[in-house]
């Protein structure tokens, strides 16, 4: 119960929603066709639900860490799942806007304490994650 283990265990059940996802959005699977989804990946998807169901009592130790879980999940679910990608569009929108005030505040914590030179290496790497990754281009 003490320890780092239930926060790893949290992370990783995270890991396995993620990885799950993922495999849903790059094979094209959507949730309501499971069963017409080729073995392997109903195979995989199996192994990350007991892989998550393993880790899970260890997370429930913790009960601030199920809403951390909680979190980390729902955002794959968005994902993963269509209709709820769709739902939330409007709030991703909003917040993307207003994530340049957010760096702003951020870049403004950073500055103050850990000293200039960490603020220019974190904006630094927003910005080249930002370029790398095409975010710039994207359209309001």
């Amino acid at each position: 119960r003490n320890g780092a283990m239930p926060t790893w265990a949290m992370l990783q059940s995270g890991a396995c929603v993620a990885r799950a996802a993922h495999l849903l959005v790059f094979e094209r699977i959507a949730i309501d066709k499971l069963s017409a989804a080729p073995s392997a990946s109903v195979c995989t998807l199996a192994l990350e639900a007991f892989a998550m169901m393993a880790l899970l009592p260890t997370v429930l130790a913790r009960r601030r860490l199920v809403t951390g879980l909680f979190s980390m999940s729902m955002v794959c679910a968005c994902l993963a799942d269509s209709r709820l990608a769709t739902s939330t569009e409007p709030y991703v929108v909003a917040a993307a806007q207003r994530s340049g005030l957010a760096l702003a505040a951020l870049a403004l914590c950073v500055l103050f304490l850990g000293g200039f030179p960490t603020m220019i290496s974190a904006i630094g790497v927003v910005q080249a994650l930002t370029r790398i990754h095409g975010l710039d281009k994207l359209k309001a």
